[in-house]
Formats: structure tokens, C-alpha cells, sequence
């Protein structure tokens, strides 16, 4: 679990920081990322999807977690890094992919560990929710109802929050543009729907107390992490 974002985030920005430069296959590189994550008591398996969808050389990790597992008491997160590069061509982790890393595992942890307690504290329930649209899309009907589900929302609002402490309070970013996640419940549902507006009152709400927090006692614990030249 996640218990500190600081010590977390910057756990995991220092571990990137020692590939800065190097060059790995993407199957030692998926391996290296799992090792880091269960040596630091992440509960997951890590696979290796390639995406030609995305730009030459970019990348992104989705999440997973899987109550039925947890219930077993196995691993229940898995993580896919996707990616749009050969598997037999070396790839090289700059600067900006060893921040981009660091983020993308930072916010998968807090979005996919929120489903994890969800599950645990309903003791493994599935929580049932139907979202009523006018839309005739199946696809995007799909699309309003997993995004709108009370789990979903719970679970962006937290890993949106999270980043916007992160970029706020540690990397002195104040102008951020939208997180990608937001803009996707702006294109499904609009700005000014029901569903935006919650999530919104939500990532306001937790981005509040983490300031409260973690921004008094812990500041001293508050850096921005160095980065080699890449």
C-alpha cells in the first residue's frame, strides 16, 4: 500500500534515475521493473505489450488489480508497459523517459492499490452501477459506463490528486495542463456534466488533504529528485 506519495514517489524517481543513459531490451527492461516493484513490496507482475498506435519510442503503463487473486491471496496487480519499439533493438532511458517512468508507475501504484482497498473493504463485492445515457454508441456507452462508475472515479481522482501534489509541491510546477486523465473524462462527458463535476470535487478534495498532510511536518522530506543528463 501507499502509505507516504513523497516516500513513494520519490523512491521510485531515485530508481529511475539509475537508468538514465543506459540502454536495455524491453524484456530486461519489464524484468528490471518488476524486480524494483516486488523488492519494494508491490504485489505485481509485470508484462510487455507493444502498441504501434503510439509514436516510435513512446510509452505507457497501464494497470490491473484483480480481487479474485487477492482473495487467494496471490499477486492481485498486474502492469503492462506499452510500447510502440522493436524488441530486438536496444532502448535507451533518457532524461525525459526516466521522468516519464517514474510518473507513470507512481500513478498506476496509487490508481490500482485504490481498487485493492475498494475490494478489501467490501470484503471482495462487486459494486453494481449502470449510467443512463442517450447515446446510441455501444462503444462509448461503455466507455460513460466504466469511467462514471463510483470505483473509477475513487480511483482517477486519487492518482490525478497524487500527480498534482507530486508536480506542485515537488517539482514547483504550478501551471500544469490538464492530466491526461481529466481531459478523457472531459472528451467522453463534457466539462460541465455530473460526472466531471464529481471528479473534480473529488481531486480538489484529496489533493486538499494531502497538502494538509504531508506539507507541515514532512516538508523537510519535500525534493526534487536529480535526474543524470540524458
Amino acid at each position: 500500500m501507499i502509505k507516504n506519495p513523497i516516500k513513494e514517489y520519490n523512491n521510485i524517481a531515485d530508481w529511475s534515475l539509475t537508468l538514465v543513459n543506459k540502454k536495455f531490451l524491453l524484456r530486461t527492461l519489464v524484468s528490471n521493473i518488476s524486480r524494483f516493484l516486488n523488492k519494494n513490496n508491490h504485489p505485481v507482475k509485470v508484462k510487455l505489450i507493444k502498441d504501434k498506435s503510439l509514436d516510435p519510442g513512446d510509452f505507457t503503463i497501464g494497470g490491473e488489480y484483480d480481487p479474485e487473486l487477492d482473495e487467494l491471496g496471490q499477486k492481485p496487480l498486474r502492469m503492462f508497459f506499452i510500447i510502440n519499439h522493436s524488441r530486438l533493438i536496444h532502448f535507451t532511458i533518457t532524461k525525459e523517459k526516466a521522468e516519464a517512468l517514474a510518473f507513470h508507475l507512481f500513478e498506476t501504484l496509487v490508481h490500482e492499490y485504490t481498487h485493492l482497498r475498494q475490494y478489501r473493504s467490501r470484503k471482495y463485492k462487486t459494486l453494481h452501477h449502470i449510467y443512463k445515457s442517450n447515446t446510441t454508441n455501444h462503444r462509448k456507452l461503455e466507455e460513460m459506463l466504466y469511467l462514471s462508475h463510483p470505483d473509477e472515479i475513487d480511483a482517477y481522482s486519487n492518482n490525478i490528486a497524487a500527480r498534482l501534489y507530486i508536480n506542485q509541491v515537488i517539482l514547483n510546477i504550478t501551471k500544469d495542463k490538464d492530466h491526461l486523465d481529466l481531459t478523457t473524462y472531459y472528451k467522453v462527458f463534457g466539462k460541465s456534466s455530473p460526472v466531471v463535476q464529481e471528479l473534480k470535487k473529488q481531486i480538489n478534495s484529496k489533493l486538499t488533504l494531502l497538502k494538509e498532510k504531508y506539507n507541515g511536518k514532512n516538508k523537510r522530506n519535500v525534493r526534487r529528485p536529480q535526474l543524470g543528463n540524458g
